[in-house]
């Protein structure tokens, strides 16, 4: 098994290829059938479209999943979807961590971006 991972380590480091280490994630992030590609890429970040759904709402431990999606749908009464709000919301703030790998891909998936996160903010306006 050895001689497997160096032969590995070989070609990963022969082509230039990163190992990642087994506690970074890699997140697949949609840019909106492409629309955000470009900005994304040229300008460096990634970015959800909820502004009205504070870090704070998503973070607080001392409400239930089923109070924020309620607090979300307050928020936005149009979507029929709060579960997948709170769903995303919850990965941004909670579970992507700093040097995770992030990839976003262009209309229909022709090129794909790899990036590294760094730090999450939030940006209202």
């Amino acid at each position: 098994m050895d001689e497997k991972r160096d032969i590995m380590r070989l070609f990963a480091d022969e082509f230039k290829i990163p190992i990642i280490n087994k506690d970074t994630s890699v997140w697949f992030f949609r840019t909106q059938s492409g629309k955000y590609y470009i900005d994304f890429y040229l300008n460096n970040y990634i970015a959800l479209g909820w502004d009205l759904v504070s870090k704070n709402l998503i973070s607080d431990t001392s409400r239930t999943e089923k109070d924020k999606k309620r607090a979300i749908s307050d928020l936005y009464p149009n979507e029929r979807r709060p579960g997948l709000i709170w769903g995303q919301m919850d990965t941004f703030f909670n579970k992507m961590q700093v040097e995770d790998f992030v990839i976003i891909p262009t209309h229909g998936g022709r090129k794909i971006a790899i990036g590294l996160l760094g730090d999450i903010t939030l940006k209202v306006g």
